[in-house]
């Protein structure tokens, strides 16, 4: 009889959490707890069929207090002037994250705090000279490499203790898909890069203001008119500066790291190639969309500002201009935005590692405002920065099987992770390693804040042929797991110094 009530306790506890709480029938209470158990689920508090989870208690508060705000909004603009309401009401998001981030609850751990605490604090951080910002960030980057470093003997003596030192390769899975995701994506960029200046130099008539052809109505960049009016172009493109949605993704993107090094909440490189996977679908797509069909730019003078004028005839010169960074982007490139796909991919890529609705709401709430002043600015139609944060969401979704499928392939057995985690030979000196890390840093922000512009893809190609060698000689058979192991972890350290430059040059 007691192995028949917990059957049952087992049956109900199931059908309450895929249907909600139903009616017992042909079964007695024998015990007042069982009796308990049912006599809640028959209230008649549940009797419509809606069930209220937490995060739909989550959110709910959300949605009420932004509408309330919004009305309240309108109606301060009798009084205030519009820039200060509007400052007010984008800025709601940025209060969310902080809400999110410290409201008082035991039951959050710090792992789901980090995420909304890096989108306060980058916010915080874009209001002063950016010269700091980058400094603090780089900073990060080296303490957060040297803390993860697989090999515990190698770690500075002042930080054996913040974190166990793991073995990389065995919990992140291998490096060599994310590899090849990395080498496609950079190739399918270069491409790109090189079909950007051949849609505009083929089409004559978007070359001079006098032959250009009107842009195409875009009901999206008139509603967002609308709401501005009255402000000029510097005070909204002052707000987007204010909110630093850009800077705080790339900051959530940091913070993903630790999520997966030090929390162990998803692989590493399994997250990287899905990330690397969409990035390289969305953009294919975008090169093959703008190349089909060709819209006018909403900038009659566009191709003079990017582009020589008139097109070079020698078909050597015509293809050497092709080669050239398209660091500020083309004219006739528009379906499907670029700087969509980067920014929804780490919106994706962030929410994808919290559990918090609050923190995925305001997100998205600031990337869809960024995007609003990118169109205001008229550098794209509404219609591509719609497509491409929808195509980034659909391609993230498709290619979940493929981080699942990565995640359970491994490399090293449990006895050559323990070897690594437990060695203590010192393998290379301390000093000199950290010194290392230091330097591949303070380059890249060098790159950032003092030299030219057009230095920064020989230093891109420069560090991408450094992690190119490391990852060749990682695969290469060698007795000592744990050298291997220190010489990824390398590799790995100059890739986030490779991230944290090429986003904040071309982002």
């Amino acid at each position: 009889q007691k192995q028949r009530q917990e059957a049952q306790k087992t049956v109900d506890m199931t059908l309450t959490r895929r249907h909600g709480p139903c009616k017992q029938i042909d079964e007695p209470a024998d015990d007042d707890d069982h009796g308990s158990k049912v006599n809640s689920a028959k209230e008649p508090s549940n009797a419509v069929g809606v069930r209220w989870t937490p995060s739909m208690r989550s959110i709910l508060p959300v949605f009420i207090t932004l509408i309330s705000i919004t009305i309240l909004a309108v109606g301060a603009t009798v009084w205030f002037p519009k820039i200060w309401v509007l400052t007010c009401v984008t800025l709601l998001p940025i209060g969310f994250c902080a809400w999110s981030a410290f409201r008082p609850k035991t039951s959050r751990r710090i792992d789901q705090k980090l995420l909304p605490l890096t989108f306060v604090s980058t916010t915080v951080f874009a209001q002063l000279p950016p010269f700091l910002g980058f400094t603090v960030a780089a900073a990060c980057i080296v303490v957060f490499s040297l803390i993860t470093l697989p090999v515990k003997s190698c770690q500075p003596p002042f930080l054996r203790n913040v974190a166990p030192a793991k073995s990389s390769r065995m919990e992140k899975g291998s490096p060599l898909p994310v590899l090849y995701s990395v080498l496609l994506l950079v190739t399918i960029l270069l491409t790109e890069n090189f079909m950007v200046w051949v849609v505009s130099a083929t089409f004559p008539a978007g070359q001079t203001a006098a032959t250009a052809p009107p842009p195409l109505q875009d009901n999206g960049q008139n509603i967002v008119k609308l709401l501005v009016d009255g402000l000029t172009k510097s005070q909204v493109v002052g707000l987007r500066r204010l909110w630093n949605a850009q800077g705080g993704l790339v900051g959530c993107l940091g913070t993903c790291f630790i999520l997966t090094e030090v929390f162990g909440k998803r692989q590493l490189y399994s997250l990287g190639t899905r990330a690397a996977l969409t990035m390289a679908a969305a953009r294919t797509i975008r090169t093959v969309s703008f190349l089909v069909t060709v819209l006018p730019s909403q900038n009659k003078f566009c191709y003079k500002q990017h582009f020589p004028y008139p097109p070079p005839t020698e078909w050597t010169e015509w293809f050497w201009v092709g080669l050239l960074p398209s660091k500020f982007g083309g004219c006739n490139d528009l379906i499907i935005s670029g700087h969509a796909t980067v920014t929804s991919t780490l919106a994706c890529l962030s929410t994808s590692l919290s559990d918090d609705p609050v923190f995925c709401i305001a997100l998205w709430t600031m990337v869809a405002l960024d995007y609003m002043v990118e169109i205001f600015e008229g550098f794209h139609y509404s219609v591509d920065m719609w497509l491409g944060a929808v195509l980034v969401c659909l391609l993230w979704r498709v290619l979940k099987p493929v981080e699942e499928s990565l995640s359970m392939r491994t490399e090293l057995d449990k006895e050559g992770s323990s070897e690594n985690k437990n060695s203590s030979n010192e393998l290379v000196p301390w000093k000199p390693l950290m010194l290392l890390y230091i330097t591949v840093a303070v380059l890249a922000l060098l790159q950032m804040v003092v030299l030219p512009s057009w230095t920064a893809n020989f230093m891109i190609l420069l560090y991408t042929t450094s992690i190119a060698v490391l990852y060749l000689g990682f695969s290469l058979p060698s007795k000592d797991r744990s050298m291997a192991a220190l010489h990824l972890h390398t590799a790995q350290h100059i890739m986030y110094c490779l991230l944290f430059m090429a986003l904040g040059v071309y982002l």
